[in-house]
C-alpha cells in the first residue's frame, strides 16, 4: 500500500513535484516494486469508478526534477520556486468526476481537460483539481445577524439525493400536473436550488439530510462539491445535517468533506453528544447589538435532543433573552409525534405515512419543556405540512398543560433523483423558507415549489 499524502516540503509545505497515472487489473494495484513506494502517495479513487475490470489510480510524488509527459495525458513543468512566488507551486492534487464537476474549495483550480484514459463514454470522465500555494486556514465565519429591518431568512433544503453525474428522474410532472418523460435528475435539482436561492435570498441555507444517494453515488466528494458550490458562488452561509442515505454503502459522506469549505456553519462539536455533533448556531440582532434572538439546533439523532435543550437553557440564562428568544430544531428523520393522530395539520399536505423510529425517545417532551418554537425535518419526500398538537393533552410526567408547540414541519423534497410521488400521485419538488422577525419575536414560513410559486403560509 502506498503512503498517505506526505507532509514534507520546503518551508514545511507540501509541493507536488511529480504526478502520474498507474494502471492495474482488479481491485488492487500491483505494488511488488517497493523501491518507489516511499516516494509516492495515491489519491484513493479509482479513475474508472469501478465501472470496468481495470483499475487506475493517480499517484503524486515529492522530488525535484523539466517538462515531461505522463499517462492519462498529464504534462508536467517542474521547476524550483523562490519564496516570493511560492503561491504558484502545486501543493495538492485531487480527482473529481463527470463533465459538470466543480471545485469551490479555496486555492483550487479544476483542470477542464479530462484525463485521457482510453475508455468508452459510459465511464465518467476524471478531472484533476490542483491546489496552489501553502494551504491557508479556513477563516472563522462571521456571527449570523438579522438584517437592518430585523429579519433573518432561512431556507430549508432537504433530500437532494445527488449522485456523481446526472442521475435519473422518473416521476416529475408539468405545471398542470401531467407526467413528463424520464429526464436527467441532478441538473434539475441544482437548477431549482439556484432559482430558489435567487428568489428567496436567504441569510442561511439549512440542508437537512440525504444530500447524496450514497448507495448509487460513485464519488461523494464530486456530488457534495456540486451541491455546496451553489451556495458558495452566492457567498451564502449554509449548514447541514446528515440523513440515512448519506452514510450508506462504501461511498458514505463524511463530515470531513465539509470542514474546509467556506461559508459553512456545520462543524464537529462536543464529543458528549451523538452523531456528527453540530454545535448550536446563534443568531443575533442587527449589529451592533449582541442580543441573542434565536438559536438553531442541527440534530443528527433524536438522542441528542435532551443535551441540546440543556445547552439552550444555559444560553438563554446567559443572554437574558428568555422572553423573546426563538429556538429552532432541524433534523432529517421525524420523531414519532409527527405521526400522532391528534396532530392538527394547519397547512400543507400529508402525502405519505410518517416514517419515524418505532421507539419514543421523548424528544417532543424535551422540546416542549424548553419552549422550542419550530422543528422541521425531511426524509418523507411528499410530506410538506406544518402541524400542532392539541393544547390540552398529557404532557411531561402526565401533567396537563395548555401550551401549543413546537410547530412540527416538513420541508418536502427538492431532489429529482429520488421519489416525488406516492400512491400514484406526483408532487412538485420544493423548499421551505422561514422568516424570523427578531424585533417582534415572530416566525413565518411558506413553501417555494419548482414552479417558483409560493403555497399556503403556515
Amino acid at each position: 500500500m502506498l503512503n498517505a499524502p506526505a507532509t514534507l516540503g520546503e518551508g514545511g509545505t507540501i509541493v507536488a513535484t511529480d504526478v502520474n497515472t498507474v494502471f492495474g487489473a482488479g481491485a488492487d494495484l500491483p505494488t511488488t516494486d517497493h523501491s518507489w513506494q516511499d516516494k509516492w502517495h495515491r489519491i484513493n479513487k479509482d479513475l474508472y469508478l469501478h465501472s470496468c475490470s481495470r483499475t487506475a489510480l493517480l499517484i503524486v510524488q515529492q522530488e525535484d526534477a523539466g517538462r515531461d509527459p505522463r499517462a492519462g495525458d498529464i504534462c508536467l513543468l517542474r521547476q524550483r520556486y523562490p519564496d516570493a512566488t511560492f503561491g504558484q507551486a502545486v501543493s495538492g492534487v485531487d480527482v473529481l468526476f463527470w463533465s459538470d464537476a466543480v471545485d469551490p474549495r479555496p486555492q483550487r483550480t479544476l483542470i477542464q481537460h479530462p484525463l485521457r484514459l482510453d475508455v468508452g463514454p459510459q465511464i465518467p470522465s476524471a478531472r484533476l483539481t490542483v491546489r496552489y500555494g501553502k494551504p491557508q486556514p479556513r477563516p472563522t465565519p462571521n456571527a449570523l445577524r438579522a438584517k437592518a429591518d430585523g429579519i433573518f431568512g432561512i431556507m430549508q433544503v432537504s433530500d437532494t439525493h445527488l449522485v456523481a453525474g446526472v442521475g435519473k428522474c422518473t416521476d416529475a410532472m408539468d405545471a398542470v400536473g401531467h407526467p413528463i418523460p424520464e429526464s436527467e435528475a441532478d441538473p434539475l435539482t441544482l437548477s431549482l436550488l439556484q432559482e430558489a436561492l435567487d428568489v428567496e435570498r436567504p441569510d442561511l441555507v439549512v440542508l437537512t439530510g440525504d444530500h447524496l444517494d450514497s448507495a448509487d453515488c460513485v464519488d461523494s466528494q464530486s456530488a457534495l462539491l456540486n451541491l455546496v458550490a451553489t451556495m458558495i458562488k452566492r457567498l451564502n452561509p449554509y449548514a447541514a445535517v446528515f440523513g440515512n442515505h448519506d452514510d450508506e454503502g462504501k461511498h458514505a459522506l463524511p463530515m470531513s468533506l465539509l470542514q474546509s469549505l467556506p461559508y459553512r456553519y456545520s462543524q464537529a462539536g462536543p464529543s458528549d453528544v451523538d452523531g456528527v455533533r453540530n454545535p448550536p448556531i446563534p443568531i443575533f440582532r442587527h449589529k451592533p447589538s449582541e442580543y441573542l434572538s434565536a438559536t438553531l439546533f442541527l440534530l443528527e439523532s433524536h438522542g441528542q435532543i435532551p443535551s441540546k435543550t440543556q445547552t439552550l437553557r444555559k444560553d438563554r440564562e446567559k443572554s437574558g433573552s428568555n422572553g423573546s428568544h426563538i429556538a429552532f430544531a432541524f433534523l432529517h428523520i421525524p420523531f414519532p409525534k409527527y405521526g400522532d393522530q391528534e396532530l392538527c395539520v394547519c397547512a400543507g399536505h400529508r402525502g405519505e405515512p410518517i416514517e419515524s423510529p418505532s421507539y419514543n425517545s421523548h424528544s417532543y417532551d424535551a422540546l416542549v419543556r424548553e419552549k422550542v418554537a419550530v422543528v422541521s425535518c425531511g426524509h418523507d419526500h411528499v410530506n410538506d405540512f406544518c402541524g400542532l398538537l392539541d393544547a390540552k393533552r398529557d404532557g411531561l410526567q402526565g401533567d396537563k398543560h395548555n401550551r401549543l408547540g413546537p410547530w412540527l414541519c416538513y420541508a418536502g423534497s427538492i431532489g429529482f433523483g429520488a421519489y416525488g410521488s406516492y400512491g400514484g400521485k406526483r408532487y412538485h419538488r420544493r423548499v421551505r423558507p422561514f422568516e424570523i422577525d427578531t424585533r417582534e419575536s415572530d416566525v413565518r414560513t411558506w413553501k417555494r415549489t419548482e414552479l417558483l410559486s409560493t403555497e399556503l403560509t403556515s
